[in-house]
This record gives structure tokens, sequence and C-alpha cells, in this order.
């Protein structure tokens, strides 16, 4: 017969080590199919653990972006061995109990669309923890719901509701600075100025304000990009491409992507002397809220047809 420990599967987020003993704790992450990425190492504490939390009678203990050591004096078990655990509860005999020790990183749960962050999960915590429901044990695993506070600084893990909202799973609540992504293009917006003797500004603004990101890119300096003074009219389901700013006459209208729709009729305007905006096509999907110094917004109806546009104001 064979005897041993089976092999493990690293977690989301992480690769085995060159020797294959452990995974590495890799404390960047980007979501995948976006450019949100996350940064958690200015969050390692040089102890290894955050400052305990205290519950009732018991200890918690959180390792963020920390190798716990083999040789773990602060967290061991009811023999006295040390615990290489991200996630320790001391029970009030003194002894330790692994909540998980294995890292993997998921999209934020259980919250609104609106609040940005995102899961740490250690699981493979011991197992034994149903059995004080009467029913199979499971390994004990600890969630830490980052969420995205640019006001946070650090911040520190508080416990979610109960802690145990779900059976066997710990959960806490970490409002951090560094639980919002790194500021990249995705966070910001591009405005367009008039086109002026052939040429054009071209100006950059966080799209949030507050921005919901950090540290990253910065702000792109104004650029000057050559453009022509042109006017489209496109018919109902059909719109024209915002072509970034370098409009020529062979621009054409095209179909609306399936699942959008457009009224028709709408100009676009690069020529904003007589009133209006390429970036003001309430018939084409624009939603451009972000005015230019000395702009406004006005709605009119003519023929029976509904328009909008900008103008000087």
């Amino acid at each position: 017969s064979v005897s041993g420990v089976p092999c493990r599967l690293c977690g989301e987020g992480t690769v085995p080590t060159a020797d294959r003993t452990a995974c590495t704790l890799n404390c960047t992450y980007t979501l995948p199919g976006t450019s949100s990425t996350f940064d958690f190492s200015p969050l390692s504490q040089p102890s290894f653990y955050t400052p305990p939390i205290v519950i009732s009678d018991h200890i918690y203990l959180l390792s963020v972006c920390n190798q716990v050591p083999a040789k773990n004096t602060t967290c061991y078990d009811d023999e006295g061995k040390p615990l290489v655990t991200s996630s320790c509860q001391l029970t009030p005999d003194g002894y330790g109990i692994d909540l998980g020790n294995l890292l993997a990183y998921a999209p934020l749960a259980d919250y609104a669309d609106s609040v940005t962050g995102l899961d740490m999960i250690y699981t493979g915590g011991l197992a034994g923890c149903a059995k004080f429901y009467n029913k199979t044990d499971v390994p004990r695993q600890t969630v830490i719901h980052f969420l995205c506070d640019t006001t946070a600084g650090k911040g520190i893990p508080v416990p979610k509701g109960a802690l145990e909202n779900k059976m066997c799973v710990y959960e806490f609540e970490w409002r951090s600075l560094y639980a919002c992504p790194e500021c990249s293009m995705d966070d910001v917006e591009e405005v367009y100025g008039p086109c002026v003797n052939g040429q054009r500004q071209i100006h950059y603004y966080w799209a949030e304000n507050p921005t919901q990101c950090h540290d990253g890119i910065k702000l792109p300096p104004t650029r000057i990009v050559n453009c022509t003074i042109t006017t489209l009219t496109c018919p109902a389901g059909m719109y024209v491409i915002d072509d970034g700013g370098n409009a020529s006459d062979e621009e054409t209208c095209v179909a609306c992507p399936g699942g959008t729709f457009s009224l028709g009729g709408g100009l676009r305007i690069d020529n904003w002397s007589n009133g209006g905006s390429d970036d003001d096509d309430d018939n084409n999907n624009g939603n451009n809220n972000q005015l230019p110094p000395g702009m406004n917004h006005i709605n009119t109806c003519t023929g029976g047809q509904v328009c909008s546009q900008w103008r000087v104001a």
C-alpha cells in the first residue's frame, strides 16, 4: 500500500515553488478578463500575523503576504507542534486551530456590484468543524473580503457579522486602500477639444471622483492631434464609430451592434463653433457627462425628432 499526504493543487493566483514543496505567496493578482490588478504587499506584517482579533474567548490571527515559518512560535496545536497556517484560531486553552493554509483569490462575493474589492480565501484548515452540527467533518476555511476604501489607508480586518456565517467558514472584512485596484487606463476618460486650424486637444480626467483606484498610472498629459471639420448624419439603426478624433470625409455610418438601437437623425458635429461636439451622440450611445470649461448641454426637438447638443455657455 502507498501512504502519505496526497499532492494538492495550488489556489487561484498562485503556482508551485520550484521544488514543489509549497505554493508561491503571490500578493499581486489580476482579475481574469479585466485590467484590475490588486497588490496586497503593503499589508504584510513583520511579525507574520495581523494584530490579534479578539472575539468572545477566542483570538484570531491572519497572515497576508507573509510566508509563515515552519517553526511557528505563535500558533501551535494541542500537542505543541507549530502550525504553518495563514489563519489561526487561538482557543481559551492556549493552543491553535488551523483555519486555512492554502491561498486562493476570487471575485468579491455577497456584495453589491457597486462595491469594488477582492476575496482572499484560505482553505485546507483542520477538519472536524462540522461535527458540532452533527454532520460530516469538513476542513475549516477563512475568507477575507477586501473592500476598496481609498480613505482607509492600510485598514484592519474585522469579523463579518457572526464571523462563522457559513458552516466552518470564518469570514472577515478588511476595508483598505490596497483593496482597490491599481489605476489603469480603464479608469481614465478622454475629452476632445474643438477642432481649430486642423488640430484639437485631448484632455484626460479620472472617470470617477474620488477615484476607486490607487498608484498605477498617472493621468496622461494633454495631447494634440490632427482633425478635420466634418458633419455626418446617420439614419435610424446606424451610428458613427468614434475614430479617436481623426475624423475624415471617408467616415460612414454602421449598423448598431446586437442589443442596441439608434433613433437616427442625430448629427455628429466636429465644428464646435456651430454648437456641437463629436462626443455628443445621444443617438449613437454616447454618454459623456464631463463637459469642457465654458460648455453646457441643451435638448431641442425639431420636426418631431429628438436631438441634443453641446453649446457654448
